[in-house]
């Protein structure tokens, strides 16, 4: 180590062992770590020295995933640029109507000549356009700064829309409760609407938005901003250049592009996960969180355009026929389809349920035990490791990457375990196999009920 803080080059840690030898505390997958991070050096003749450290997957995993090869072109190229300076925004707060009045004639007052790329995003408390309340919007069309229009100016009540500090029984209560249910507590600011609707009616603004069907729903299914539209979506740009299954989403691309890092952390000092309610994390936090995400796909939109351009993927098939397909999309999505509940219901009760028992009896009579309840994580665990002598391996999750140890039988113990069989290096019985199967295609279908065929 004392050889490696006095270099002066730039370090690059490649792999998990390379990373966890700097940081014996890192988590997750070396996926997940891509990126800059400060390294802090402990040498006698540089105490408390940092250091910044590129971490990226070893070499030897684009040989076993070559279809990821581009993602080792875009560390090459972010090492050899250096680290750039992390985008900041300043926040602007619209939160009175005259405010709003002004930033619309604004827009009005630019040349049209002058007239480029807006873009725009939402927080929302959760993802359901039709209960959950949009708590701000932010837009922007200059680097640095983004407008933040809050709920207190798109609601009727004028109120911030805040649950710091409920109780799990509260939101229990609120969820439960036939406002919520119906969605009438979400009563838009007409005024406001009027006003949005005139900004999307501007000629010559070319509206941006990352995933911008998650933002037209709520804009135009819920507040009723009939005409919403999004004429550059960055998400769509960036499948459209790398079709690659994952790796679209803003985040890790805003830091493939700009070194923006992990903006996003703070957040979680406030929920737990992403299903947590963002209606609890302070409104100075969220504002920041919300022009970072705005200001980031505006320079996301410039980037991603003359990529398109220069491999001539511009006009077809990123303009057409993919960003002409989003408007006829989100009609099918906000229309949705007609369910036949009462069928719906049949499936469950005669085809699903009998055929749980079945597998469940089946697991009962191969395990010898006849009080067996599939459902039961430790029961079922301490008859694959005690009883069937299935071994302890290690594994990762899907999709976080998390490393799985010890006595368990999640999804990526159980396809670790299918992996070995194949291969004929699981040194179990057909009967513990068997039982193994069973255990995988219950929960599999039990996972689908719940998905797809119960409300």
């Amino acid at each position: 180590w004392s050889e490696l803080a006095k270099t002066t080059g730039t370090i690059c840690a490649m792999g998990a062992v390379a990373r966890d030898a700097l940081w014996s505390d890192a988590e997750g997958g070396i996926l997940a770590s891509r990126g800059w991070h400060l390294w802090q050096v402990w040498h006698a003749q540089q105490p408390g020295r940092e250091r910044e450290v590129y971490v990226c997957a070893h070499p030897a995993y684009y040989l076993y995933n070559p279809k990821n090869a581009p993602m080792l072109l875009k560390d090459l190229q972010r090492l050899k640029r250096g680290k750039l300076v992390a985008p900041t925004v300043e926040p602007v707060v619209l939160d009175t109507k005259e405010l709003l009045e002004a930033f619309i004639a604004a827009l009005h007052s630019l040349p049209l000549e002058d007239r480029g790329f807006v873009a725009f995003d939402l927080e929302t408390d959760q993802v359901d356009y039709m209960r959950d309340r949009i708590l701000c919007m932010s837009i922007s069309m200059f680097s640095g700064v983004a407008c933040i229009i809050p709920d207190s100016l798109l609601y009727q009540n004028g109120k911030e829309w805040c649950t710091l500090g409920w109780s799990k029984d509260k939101w229990e209560a609120f969820m439960s409760d036939l406002r919520y249910v119906t969605g009438i507590y979400l009563q838009p600011s007409w005024d406001t609407v009027a006003l949005l609707r005139e900004m999307f009616a501007i000629p010559g603004y070319r509206w941006v938005a990352h995933n911008s069907k998650f933002d037209m729903r709520f804009l135009k299914g819920q507040l009723g901003v009939e005409n919403v539209h999004c004429d550059f979506d960055t998400i769509v740009a960036h499948y459209t250049l790398d079709e690659r299954k994952g790796g679209h989403a803003l985040k890790p691309l805003a830091d493939d592009y700009f070194d923006s890092g992990d903006y996003e952390a703070e957040l979680f000092n406030y929920i737990t996960k992403k299903s947590g309610r963002y209606s609890g994390i302070p409104r100075e936090v969220l504002y920041q969180y919300n022009a970072m995400d705005t200001e980031l796909t505006l320079r996301l939109a410039y980037q991603l355009e003359e990529e398109l351009k220069q491999q001539g993927l511009y006009e077809q098939p990123f303009m057409f026929p993919m960003m002409a397909a989003l408007p006829m999309l989100l009609d099918a999505e906000l229309q949705g389809v007609s369910i036949n509940w009462s069928e719906f219901e049949r499936i469950d009760d005669q085809e699903i349920e009998p055929e749980l028992q079945r597998i469940a009896l089946e697991m009962q009579e191969i395990s010898g035990h006849l009080d067996l309840n599939p459902m039961s994580s430790k029961k079922v665990n301490d008859i694959l490791y005690d009883e069937m002598n299935f071994p302890l391996v290690q594994a990762r999750t899907r999709a976080a990457g998390q490393r799985v140890t010890g006595r368990s039988s999640q999804k990526a113990i159980m396809d670790a375990w299918a992996k070995l069989w194949k291969q004929g290096k699981l040194n179990v019985s057909k009967r513990a196999w068997a039982f193994a199967e069973a255990l995988r295609k219950y929960r599999h279908i039990r996972k689908m009920r719940g998905s797809y065929i119960r409300k």
